[in-house]
């Protein structure tokens, strides 16, 4: 199943949606400079808020529960650990691939493709969407739109710091 993040706005925001263009859930952070974000998925309440004041270290709380973390390896990867309601916790690694076609792929600790999130650059609004591939037998125990929610979120965040490296 294919799905789509679509940029809202200069500040971040984005709006999931899946294969038949419904929106699952929409993402909207506190202010352009914060890097606190909430979405709501199913009728249950997601926010990300940075851990400390160098926003390095991230926490994904689900219904108010600290349910995972999001971290920054020496490599520039993404960790994303996550913690499920039955309380196993599993790591995964979002990590840009490619020069010229440079995309976003969430691997698990095997190294197996979880999904691709490719960019497509929208010179109008100078933001980027993202369209998100599947592996057809992964995600069986994560939520597929908080992992969605999350990919999002660090794809934005790696952008941003490698636009404020560049500057």
């Amino acid at each position: 199943m294919n799905f789509q993040l679509t940029s809202n706005s200069g500040r971040g925001d984005f709006t999931v949606t899946d294969a038949e263009g419904k929106i699952v859930s929409t993402v909207a952070y506190e202010s352009w400079f914060s890097s606190t974000a909430s979405a709501t998925v199913d009728s249950r309440s997601v926010v990300i808020k940075s851990r400390n004041i160098w926003s390095s270290n991230f926490d994904v709380f689900v219904d108010g529960v600290d349910r995972g973390d999001i971290t920054f390896n020496w490599k520039g990867h993404i960790i994303i650990k996550l913690t499920g309601e039955t309380g196993a916790t599993q790591t995964v690694r979002l990590r840009m691939k490619g020069f010229w076609n440079s995309h976003f792929v969430l691997e698990n600790e095997q190294e197996t493709p979880i999904l691709e999130l490719r960019p497509t650059f929208k010179w109008q609004k100078m933001n980027y969407n993202y369209d998100v591939h599947f592996a057809q037998d992964a995600v069986s125990s994560f939520d597929r739109a908080l992992l969605l929610i999350i990919c999002g979120y660090g794809a934005n965040l790696y952008m941003t710091m490698m636009a404020g490296g560049a500057a």
